[in-house]
């Protein structure tokens, strides 16, 4: 039972600050939700903060791609379906929280950090395993994942924008063909 307290707590917690930021999250709309009360909450979390800060963590952290082979195919496929129409409208839960939160609270850009180091290393680990199989061509995979990162954000920002799926789509399948197709920029010397 505390289980499930804990986790409920955590995935509405998300769905709150995902919708509405942090600073717009209620804490009451998430205790109402999660059929939970404070002093319930406060069993798990000392405090709104310490709530908010543990859901974003476990709930990005499973956003990573799989290290499946097929990687591409599996990283894509994952991709067009692990996002709703209305997450696509709600804009890229990560860049929402570090446009709103990384320059006023330290906790908050410690953690976003953190995440944005681990989500890239784990992306960078899914490309260079993706070229060792012959699935893309040998490329700089640190740079095919500053370029993957900028365009999946720029998805969900015009999505965000038309509240459309159309923009995401779109921007998933030109991300797509540079992955297969990637050869880094040649600055000349």
């Amino acid at each position: 039972m505390e289980k499930d307290t804990r986790e409920r707590l955590i995935e509405i917690a998300f769905d709150e600050i995902h919708t509405y930021g942090y600073q717009g999250a209620s804490l009451t709309n998430i205790l109402k939700r999660a059929k939970v009360n404070k002093g319930s909450m406060y069993y798990y979390f000392p405090s709104k903060k310490a709530l908010a800060l543990a859901a974003i963590e476990e709930t990005l952290l499973q956003l990573g791609p799989r290290a499946q082979a097929p990687y591409i195919q599996n990283l894509f496929s994952d991709l067009r379906t692990l996002f709703s129409l209305k997450d696509v409208q709600r804009g890229e839960p990560f860049a929402g929280l570090v446009q709103e939160m990384s320059y006023i609270d330290e906790d908050f850009r410690a953690l976003l950090q953190r995440l944005y180091v681990f989500v890239h290393q784990q992306w960078q680990h899914v490309f260079d395993l993706a070229v060792e199989a012959g699935e893309i061509p040998p490329t700089n995979t640190a740079w095919l994942t500053k370029v993957v990162f900028a365009l999946f954000e720029g998805a969900f920002l015009g999505s965000k924008a038309t509240q459309t799926a159309t923009p995401f789509n779109e921007m998933i399948d030109a991300i797509e063909h540079i992955v297969y197709h990637c050869t880094p920029p040649q600055r000349p010397q």
